[in-house]
């Protein structure tokens, strides 16, 4: 068999299980073909489980080892890596655990791993301007509300459907267990100072947020806001521009024509 061919056919029984290279694997006084072949095919998983245990942590500590272990083992038993990068391998994990009948009804550990997921993606996101709330003081007030805003790249918005946040602290905390309750949360999670960083939102700053996000002018937030609750609506939206000036959310401020 040429080399070629011997390499493709090994790398289709590490992948598969497929025992047709066997004839090719020589024998040793210690291990024959299929014990051999066997070591290579377990060595893989392993190394997978290992790459999916070091990006969720928490939810590993969350779902204790047993339950994290049968994760593992399903996702890697339907997920090739496709990637030269391990750092890509598990992340679709959560995506993964909302199709898989066995996971799916794990809400809080779905949640959970996209959290996890979102801050690693933040730590991995571009570098970007960090403006604070100083970047304020030369708009003249009667441009205010033409502002629209531009964020740094590793702001994430999670729309979550239990109390995930609690439960992420509780997994830190470690012999702390979190209890999964419903509970719709929202969520920011960003990076600053090499940091990455993530709180939850109300629900009035998770709409302002978002409006922001989406390119709308602080005067058409103010009246998205209005909308929902009128009472104090300058002031809310002038404290949510404040917040996110402070926590390192924004890298640009312009006025609009």
């Amino acid at each position: 068999m040429k080399l070629a061919a011997f390499q493709e056919s090994m790398q289709d029984a590490i992948l598969t299980g497929d025992t047709g290279i066997l004839p090719a694997l020589a024998e040793t006084a210690r291990f024959d073909r299929a014990t051999r072949l066997g070591i290579y095919f377990n060595a893989y998983r392993l190394r997978l489980a290992e790459i999916i245990s070091k990006d969720y942590p928490m939810l590993r500590e969350a779902m204790g080892d047993d339950d994290f272990e049968a994760l593992a083992i399903d996702y890697i038993g339907q997920t090739r890596s496709r990637h030269s990068n391990a750092r890509w391998y598990a992340s679709n994990q959560p995506e993964f655990m909302t199709c898989h009948p066995r996971w799916r009804p794990g809400e809080c550990w779905i949640d959970l791993a996209r959290l996890e997921r979102s801050l690693a993606d933040a730590f991995d996101a571009a570098d970007a301007p960090q403006l604070d709330a100083g970047s304020l003081s030369t708009i003249e007030p009667e441009k205010v509300s033409s502002l629209r805003f531009e964020f740094h790249p590793s702001v994430q918005l999670l729309d979550l459907r239990t109390d995930a946040v609690d439960a992420y602290a509780a997994a830190a905390e470690k012999g702390r267990r979190p209890v999964a309750r419903k509970s719709r949360e929202h969520v920011v999670v960003w990076r600053l100072n090499e940091r990455c960083r993530y709180r939850a939102l109300e629900e009035d700053e998770k709409l302002a947020l978002a409006e922001a996000r989406d390119g709308r002018s602080f005067g058409e937030i103010c009246a998205s806001l209005a909308f929902h609750k009128p009472d104090g609506v300058a002031q809310r939206a002038a404290n949510f521009l404040l917040q996110w000036l402070n926590d390192g959310l924004v890298s640009a401020i312009r006025v609009a024509e």
